[in-house]
């Protein structure tokens, strides 16, 4: 628990920091009128490079070859993706009409999404930085967003503390998570994809089952966490449930002897 080292260069407000895939080295983003984003070198503590850019810095996500960073700003409404050798800006993603909370690669990483205060969640091409598509469905700003590990579901949070899961391809809703009942600020999913954790201003922490059972998985886990009576020959008869009951145990009430 003793403090490693500590890295020192940013003025303002420290909002999001990023660890190489790696693991050499970290980018760190700072929020003011005249932000910072910063390049470390994690063994040392040194500065590397201070990136072109005085944008506020919202968020920050590293490709999985650690090349190319994206980062969202508040003030700008922007999401930028960044040459991370040299520090400079390859491209900028214009669309949001609010600012921009969160950000985080595609799957094939040909693709990024921002989270906005405007209610959305773009999916931008990175070569050509046109929208591919948008995610709607929530009524208050979005502050979160994370890509399941098999890339077929996105998770985003909002202000009001709705979660909701989105099919990737289609950008389809698929579930809504409601327990939560203030701003939703961080989601990670688990390395499996099965379950997701999220963090709210009301305290919680809360892990989700986000993964749909199997069939038989399902059945399985009701009988062994819920009471599930037989049923009745009348109501094998009434939802035309097989096998249903002979004469015999029907005129009886018997509903042991299908």
């Amino acid at each position: 628990g003793e403090e490693v080292r500590r890295f020192e260069g940013h003025r303002f407000i420290l909002r999001s920091v990023a660890i190489s895939p790696d693991g050499r080295t970290a980018l760190s983003g700072s929020q003011a009128d005249r932000g910072a984003l910063i390049l470390w070198d994690l063994e040392t503590g040194e500065l590397i490079r201070r990136f072109d850019t005085t944008d506020d810095i919202t968020s920050i996500a590293f490709s999985a070859d650690g090349s190319r960073a994206l980062a969202g700003s508040a003030f700008s409404e922007q999401a930028m993706l960044f040459d991370v050798a040299t520090g400079q800006e390859i491209l900028r993603f214009e669309g949001h009409d609010n600012m921009v909370f969160d950000v985080a690669f595609g799957p094939d990483e040909r693709s990024a999404l921002s989270a906005s205060a405007d209610g959305s969640i773009i999916l931008w091409d990175v070569t050509t930085g046109e929208v591919i598509r948008r995610f709607l469905g929530h009524e208050d700003m979005v502050w979160s967003v994370e890509v399941s590990p098999d890339g077929r579901h996105v998770l985003s949070g909002s202000m009001d503390g709705t979660i909701i899961l989105w099919d990737f391809e289609t950008a389809e809703e698929l579930r809504r998570f409601s327990a939560h009942t203030e701003l939703v600020p961080g989601l990670a999913f688990s390395l499996d994809g099965e379950t997701a954790f999220s963090v709210s201003l009301d305290g919680g922490l809360i892990e989700w089952q986000v993964a749909g059972l199997a069939l038989d998985e399902l059945i399985d886990w009701a009988y062994a966490n819920r009471y599930v009576p037989d049923l009745t020959c009348k109501e094998r008869e009434q939802y035309r449930i097989e096998p249903l009951c002979n004469a015999e145990a029907a005129a009886s009430g018997d509903h042991s002897h299908p």
